[in-house]
C-alpha cells in the first residue's frame, strides 16, 4: 500500500511540475520571441544607419536637415509641420544627448522604426490567435515573428527608419490604431461590450496621428468602418464625448 501510494504521489508531482514548466516555457516564449525581434531588427538598423547627416535612400534627398533643425529650436519646418514629431524629438534630443543631433534624430527614428516593428508583431499575434484558436502558442509566434521581420527589411521602410523622418512615428501610430481596433472588436466577440477604455486609447492616438501627418486620415476611415461593421452604432454612439475630448489634444 505504502509503494502504490508513493507511486501515485510521485506520479502527482511529476504531473504538476510538467504543468509548471509548459507554463513558465509558453510565458517565456511570449517574452524571449519579441525581445530577439526588437534586438535583432535595433542591431541591424543601428549598422546601417548614418552616423551623422545623410542624403537618404538611394541619394533621393530627405528633410532630416530641416526636420533637425525645427526639432532644435521647438519650431515647425514646411507645411503641415508635424509639430507632434519636431516636439517629440527635440525632447529626445535634450534629454539623450549623444553626438550631434543628427545622431540623436537617427536614433529617434530607429527606436520609433522597432517599437513599430513590434506592435506589427502584436498585431499578427493577436488576429492569428483569434483566427486559428487550435495553432499552437509557439506557431502563432513564429509566424507573427516572420511577418515583423517581412516589414522590418522592406527597402522603403528599412530606409526611413535609419534616417530622419517623420515616416517611423507615423508607422507607429498607424500600427498602433490597428492594434487597438482589433482588440476593441474581439473585446466585443467576447464580452459583447465596447471597452472604453480601448477606445479611449484609440481616439487620443488619432489625435496624436493627426497632428503628426494629415495622411493619418487614410487609415482612420477604413479602421473605423471595421467597427462600425463589427460593433452596434448605438454602443459607438455613446463613446462620442470621448473622441470630442480628444480632439483637444490637436
Amino acid at each position: 500500500m505504502i509503494a502504490i501510494y508513493i507511486v501515485s504521489g510521485l506520479k502527482t508531482w511529476l504531473k504538476n511540475l510538467k504543468n509548471l514548466f509548459l507554463q513558465y516555457r509558453s510565458c517565456a516564449n511570449a517574452v524571449i520571441i519579441p525581445f530577439i525581434l526588437v534586438c535583432s531588427i535595433g542591431t541591424l538598423y543601428w549598422l546601417t544607419m548614418p552616423k551623422t547627416l545623410s542624403w537618404g535612400w538611394r541619394g533621393y534627398g530627405i528633410d532630416s536637415p530641416e526636420l533637425i533643425t525645427a526639432a532644435k529650436y521647438f519650431s515647425v519646418p514646411h507645411p503641415p509641420g508635424y509639430p507632434f514629431y519636431t516636439g517629440m524629438l527635440g525632447l529626445f534630443s535634450n534629454v539623450f544627448s549623444i553626438g550631434d543631433y543628427a545622431l540623436r534624430g537617427n536614433l529617434f527614428s530607429l527606436i520609433l522604426s522597432c517599437l513599430c516593428v513590434l506592435v506589427t508583431y502584436m498585431i499578427g499575434e493577436s488576429l492569428l490567435r483569434h483566427l486559428y484558436p487550435t495553432n499552437h502558442n509557439i506557431n502563432t509566434r513564429i509566424v507573427a515573428f516572420l511577418g515583423a521581420i517581412t516589414l522590418a527589411v522592406a527597402p522603403i521602410y528599412w530606409s526611413v527608419s535609419v534616417v530622419t523622418e517623420v515616416y517611423t512615428l507615423h508607422c507607429l501610430l498607424v500600427a498602433i490604431q490597428v492594434y487597438l481596433g482589433i482588440l476593441l472588436i474581439l473585446k466585443w466577440h467576447l464580452r459583447k461590450q465596447v471597452n472604453s477604455i480601448l477606445l479611449t486609447c484609440l481616439f487620443i492616438a488619432f489625435a496624436i496621428g493627426l497632428s503628426n501627418h494629415l495622411t493619418i486620415l487614410a487609415f482612420t476611415v477604413p479602421i473605423v468602418a471595421v467597427l462600425l461593421f463589427n460593433v452596434p452604432l448605438r454602443l459607438l454612439v455613446r463613446t462620442v464625448p470621448l473622441l470630442i475630448a480628444s480632439i483637444f489634444l490637436l
